[in-house]
């Protein structure tokens, strides 16, 4: 490699219509450095990662990888280029075993010419299988793991590539076990110290990143705003603002937009109130108990085994039922990713939401009608594939597809979650006119500002415990002081 820069972009654009993703982005990154990429919601970081990678082709700029120009080259000749990437969403071949997800980068390598002895080409799978503590699971099938599991076989795939020169990896940490946390960072420092492997790291888990990062760069709605260690950022007031998501409104009165983390594991909710961020609540007259070590919104409605405790509803243990009698209970899901149908239209996906009550015309007819209500736009798009919806739209029909099976409570994961911010502004006015209608929203965002917002009281989660909580006027006096503490790690 030469004395350029591992990673850099000159007047980098992408447009998504009339939407400006990327806007003008101008980046470098030294060989040998880990650099981390911070900023809100929607500022537009998984996007640039996706145009480097190859994954878009950018509207305008240029990108120069290893010293090289690669922004009119597909993602395989970007990846013989000596680049790898890892994604949030788990991207392994599900159907393959977890050796044979770790080899494909080989197989590509073989394809290209590269003379490895099939021999060498195992045993480095192996041992780097076996450095991410998963060679014990190497015939296991790839849809059998867990997320921190699926992103450490991401990890142990990208080390495949051959020669290795840069690493992109967008929110390795999210929703990820400590132990695998502690895992993935051993990864990135080992190869950066012995290999000196550059690394841009997409993240809003700042602990981490204080840990790995010599410099930061914050990106804000497409640009490139500030770049420095954490600490100058802390201390600069535009950028933990934009951290944390503020913006000034014309009367001079905060405007919220966003941050960090979770919800508690532990306590009590009222069931009228409204939990997010990290968490939150209004008033109502039900309760809900949630206590010991389970997760507020798990996936698929599985509830994850626990080490202790019991979550119950208005007094009845809920924790030993099966996902479909938690849902006859009135608690719908709401993931992150879309859960929604792709290849069905969105009347379709929300008649399935309908489903047991399929034999009730006129109250199947009133939930849609309902739904429509919510969510105007998806009115309007009714007779569409769910696959021709935007992301916005995505989670909207999500969310609509809930609401028709008429909750009592819903947890939503990550709403706001790579969404422009107009976009995030429509989700969660239609958020709160379901808190309107007396359902209960137990809210899991980063978007700090917006979890301030909405609710009544809060939660924010540190590893697995509760940092700090208290009511919503005691977090928005305090919103500076808590984004610089997250920054700094105090």
């Amino acid at each position: 490699m030469t004395d350029a820069p591992a990673i850099e972009t000159r007047g980098l654009t992408k447009r998504f219509g009339g939407l400006v993703a990327v806007d003008d982005l101008s980046l470098a990154v030294p060989p040998g450095q880990i650099r981390g990429l911070i900023g809100p919601n929607g500022s537009g970081k998984t996007t640039a990662v996706n145009v480097l990678s190859g994954l878009y082709r950018p509207d305008a700029g240029e990108i120069h990888l290893c010293g090289r120009r690669t922004d009119r080259l597909r993602p395989h000749e970007i990846a013989a280029c000596g680049v790898a990437r890892t994604f949030q969403i788990s991207k392994l071949f599900g159907s393959m075993t977890v050796l044979e997800n770790v080899l494909v980068p080989a197989l590509a390598a073989r394809d290209r010419g590269a003379r490895r002895s099939s021999a060498a080409v195992l045993d480095r799978a192996r041992g780097l299988l076996d450095f991410v503590t998963l060679d014990g699971m190497r015939h296991a099938l790839a849809k059998e793991l867990s997320g921190g599991q699926s992103m450490l076989v991401q990890i142990a795939r990208a080390l495949m590539v051959d020669p290795l020169h840069v690493i992109l990896m967008d929110e390795p940490f999210a929703g990820v076990h400590p132990a695998i946390r502690d895992i993935i960072m051993e990864a990135i420092l080992k190869m950066n110290r012995e290999e000196a492997v550059t690394f841009l790291i997409v993240s809003h888990e700042m602990a981490e990143l204080r840990r790995l990062c010599q410099r930061v760069s914050v990106m804000d709605d497409g640009h490139l705003i500030a770049e420095g260690t954490l600490e100058e950022m802390a201390h600069t007031p535009r950028c933990s603002r934009r951290i944390s998501g503020r913006r000034r409104a014309r009367d001079g009165a905060p405007r919220p937009r966003a941050c960090r983390r979770g919800v508690r594991r532990g306590d009590r909710y009222p069931l009228g109130h409204h939990a997010a961020g990290r968490a939150g609540q209004h008033h109502g007259r039900d309760r809900t108990q949630w206590r010991g070590q389970v997760h507020a919104a798990p996936d698929d409605l599985r509830l994850p085994a626990r080490a202790a405790g019991t979550i119950a509803l208005d007094g009845r243990p809920i924790h030993t039922l099966a996902p479909h009698e938690v849902k006859r209970l009135g608690i719908s899901y709401v993931p992150q990713g879309a859960n929604i149908f792709p290849q069905l239209t969105v009347e379709e996906n929300l008649l399935l939401g309908a489903w047991v009550i399929r034999r009730e015309r006129v109250r199947v007819a009133e939930r849609l009608e309902r739904a429509y209500a919510a969510f105007p736009r998806l009115l309007e798009r009714r007779r569409r594939r769910a696959t021709a919806l935007s992301g916005g739209e995505a989670k909207m029909l999500s969310l609509a597809k809930e609401l028709v099976t008429d909750p009592a409570l819903i947890l939503v994961d990550e709403p706001s979650a790579g969404l422009a911010p107009r976009i995030v502004e429509q989700v969660y006015a239609r958020l709160l006119e379901v808190r309107g209608q007396g359902v209960t929203i137990l809210l899991v965002d980063q978007n700090i500002n917006k979890a301030v917002e909405v609710s009544d009281y809060l939660y924010m989660i540190e590893r697995g415990g509760v940092k700090r909580e208290g009511p919503r006027a005691e977090f928005a006096d305090q919103l500076r002081d808590i984004v610089r503490d997250s920054l700094l790690g105090a």
